[in-house]
């Protein structure tokens, strides 16, 4: 224990998604597979992008489409 808090442990897999146009549709299909391929849970995916280039739009889809 830290300061009183139980210590939290995950299993973190990193997924790398090939810097190349993908359709969301495509996305969504990418991250479903590594999906059904782990049983760790949570499944965190970070977005990473320059202002305005649609990080919160992309988290809002996946997050509707993934019932996160």
């Amino acid at each position: 224990m830290l300061d009183g808090q139980a210590k939290v442990a995950y299993n973190v897999h990193k997924i790398y998604v090939p810097n190349e146009d993908l359709t969301m549709d495509q996305l969504l299909n990418y991250i479903n597979e590594k999906l059904a391929k782990t049983t760790s849970r949570p499944f965190i995916i970070a977005i990473d992008g320059m202002c305005g280039s649609g990080k919160t739009t992309l988290g809002n889809y996946l997050a509707n489409e993934l019932n996160a």
